[in-house]
């Protein structure tokens, strides 16, 4: 699925190595705010729909915690650095092969 920016990652693209630097620190963050951890990705998969996740988000997160709690948080957003991708003028996406 296209995300906001335009971008479609495939499942390639975290299986083979896209996630192996983040998974040694697999630290959440609030807004993409390195100042902001809020807690730790248990658990993950990946399949041809997307990265999936489980975390633990600690109460310490505050505002952060009561929204995700309250079901207004429920999405999040990954940031990465495109190593190999395609852009598709037809349907006015990048393709992303490598991350």
């Amino acid at each position: 699925t296209k995300d906001r920016q335009g971008d479609v990652i495939l499942e390639e693209a975290w299986s083979k190595g896209g996630l192996d630097n983040y998974l040694k620190n697999p630290i959440v963050l609030a807004y993409h705010n390195p100042e902001k951890p809020i807690g730790e990705v248990t658990d993950y998969g990946v399949n041809n729909k997307g990265l999936h996740v489980i975390a633990e988000i600690s109460k310490a997160a505050g505002d952060v915690y009561d929204l995700i709690k309250q079901g207004v948080l429920k999405a999040f957003s990954v940031g990465f650095r495109v190593k190999d991708a395609d852009y598709d003028t037809d349907t006015d996406i990048f393709v992303n092969f490598q991350l």
